[in-house]
């Protein structure tokens, strides 16, 4: 059983950039071994940056790794209509049966979950029973699951079990690369130069470019003449294009559209985003190797640390960057800051695993923010202390408290105090601060 794959996306038709290599290589793995490594695997991201490509990427690999999987691909809305019409028709059992079959299940635009509190009590148990037989879950949304409005917080905490990962805006590399590769798909030739400027001018998401790009080869079969790289910007009414210099590996044409040699071609599609890493950061390797041996350096701590799930802008920042820096005190820092980020995380799912899946527990960048949100975590986990020996309401030190027997029908044993002027929790709390922050 395939239901609703669609075989055009594959992961060697996926252009591989710094903005969704992590959340492409989380992808691989899940299709190599479906259920064993990252389960649940979420990818979020703006419309338009190729998550759904990324599902059926997912799928159509799992299958030819699989043959015999069941796979199912479906939008979140088109589910819960079903898990809807399942309840009200009293064929819920029979929904919950045809699901716990399912071996891969890839939902997309998850983000319309949130707020159905029924369906999310409803698909709780099937998603537990699901993992129970090892089935693998892929959702994809426009957005992380901690910003989800009204998202149960179990299922918080199972996505917190597996991997959250985020797919950027493609950098101008990738969308040049993005450019290429979409024309040679349609098996058009447009003009040296008019792929980077297509990449600095639409520089939003993926859909952007292709329609700057459908325009442009729409006006080449209009004229039946090639357009140049001058008048793109006209074409598409804009006035002023960012002119920074373009990476090396940008200029180049894949081997196929008549630019060389594949060997020496710097944007030829890859089915390995690792292996053609330093090329996907548009250098070749050979240029950065033999010109700049501290780049492949940078490279490979970049590959490391991005494989347990650290973000490693830092460090990518550096390697594209117009000076040579100090590589090894950079990556001493950065090891630094991210193996403190993997101790605070493994204490942070420890007292709450509703926090684990906090972005800041994944960027570097964002140290600071991470021990702020262990310190929280800690307090709000811990319970406070208890007041000392001895200590009554009547020597309560500067705490107003009125008491008395009462005289009336309630009886003489019922004592009345003033809750509004009386907090013993924070006695001492003070103290307790001072010793956490210490």
């Amino acid at each position: 059983m395939h239901q609703n794959l669609n075989p055009r996306f594959t992961f060697a038709s996926f252009v591989v950039g710094s903005g969704n290599r992590l959340a492409v290589s989380a992808a691989r793995r899940s299709a190599e071994s479906p259920g064993a490594n990252y389960n649940p695997l979420v990818i979020h991201g703006p419309p338009g940056m190729g998550k759904t490509h990324l599902l059926h990427a997912l799928a159509n690999d799992a299958v030819a790794n699989h043959p015999f999987l069941r796979v199912c691909y479906e939008p979140m809305s088109s589910f819960v209509d079903r898990l809807g019409s399942a309840l009200s028709g009293g064929r819920m059992e029979q929904f919950r049966k045809e699901c716990v079959q399912i071996n891969l299940l890839l939902l997309d635009d998850a983000q319309f979950l949130a707020g159905s509190v029924r369906t999310q009590n409803e698909l709780l148990p099937i998603w537990d029973a699901m993992g129970r037989n090892g089935a693998q879950v892929v959702l994809a949304s426009d957005r992380a699951p901690a910003d989800m409005d009204r998202l149960d917080m179990r299922l918080t905490s199972r996505f917190a079990r597996g991997l959250v990962v985020d797919i950027a805006l493609p950098d101008i590399a990738t969308r040049t690369s993005l450019v290429l590769h979409k024309a040679e798909a349609r098996g058009m030739r447009i003009n040296d130069g008019v792929a980077p400027v297509l990449a600095r001018v639409a520089s939003g998401n993926i859909r952007e470019l292709e329609e700057a790009l459908d325009r442009v080869l729409a006006l080449q079969e209009d004229r039946g003449a090639a357009v140049a790289a001058d008048e793109v910007a006209h074409l598409l009414g804009v006035e002023e294009i960012y002119s920074a210099p373009l990476p090396p590996a940008t200029r180049a044409w894949p081997a196929s559209l008549g630019g060389g040699d594949a060997a020496d071609n710097d944007l030829v599609l890859d089915d390995d985003p690792f292996a053609t890493f330093l090329s996907d950061i548009s250098a070749s390797v050979a240029e950065v190797v033999e010109s700049a041996p501290w780049r492949a350096v940078l490279g490979e701590a970049i590959l490391r640390w991005g494989g347990k799930g650290i973000r490693t802008r830092r460090l990518e920042a550096a390697l594209t960057g117009g000076s040579v820096p100090d590589v090894d005190a950079l990556i001493e820092e950065f090891e630094a800051d991210a193996t403190r980020l993997i101790c605070i995380g493994l204490e942070v799912a420890e007292l709450d695993a509703n926090a684990a899946g906090a972005a800041v527990l994944y960027d570097p960048d964002r140290r600071t923010e991470a021990e702020a949100l262990l310190l929280s975590t800690r307090l709000a986990c811990r319970p406070l202390p208890a007041p000392p020996a001895g200590l009554t309401l009547e020597n309560l030190p500067g705490a107003d408290v009125e008491y008395s027997h009462a005289t009336t029908a309630a009886g003489p044993d019922r004592w009345y105090f003033n809750n509004e002027k009386v907090a013993w929790g924070w006695v001492g709390l003070g103290e307790r601060v001072v010793e956490e922050l210490g």
